[in-house]
């Protein structure tokens, strides 16, 4: 597997972790205010704290949406703009058909390096 193609699949597996974890907690990742707020480590704005979903899990969702982040501008930084942007967007592509919502990215937020 190429360096290119291992950014892809681990880009991919974490997205799936965070559309599971954002499904099982009834939290609505289309929302930048609500990622924001994630990220913030506010859970208020999160839907309906799911009793499956423990104060752990509303954290290892916002350590992984964070950690998404930094992988996607690892990905821009390896491989330059056009590419690494392209590699971001086909994985994204994947996700939505397996129906998972894509969440904001941080230029879009406004969000600085974390």
């Amino acid at each position: 597997m190429s360096e290119l193609e291992h950014s892809g699949h681990e880009l991919y597996e974490l997205g799936e972790r965070i559309g599971r974890l954002a499904i099982m907690g009834g939290v609505n990742l289309a929302s930048d205010e609500i990622v924001i707020a994630l990220i913030k480590g506010d859970f208020a704005y999160c839907g309906q704290h799911s009793p499956t979903l423990t104060q752990h899990l509303f954290d290892e969702l916002r350590s992984l949406i964070m950690l998404w982040y930094q992988l996607e501008q690892r990905t821009i930084e390896m491989f330059g703009e056009d590419v690494g942007s392209k590699v971001i967007a086909e994985q994204e592509a994947r996700l939505r058909q397996r129906g998972f919502v894509r969440f904001g990215h941080r230029a879009q937020m406004g969000l600085t390096r974390m």
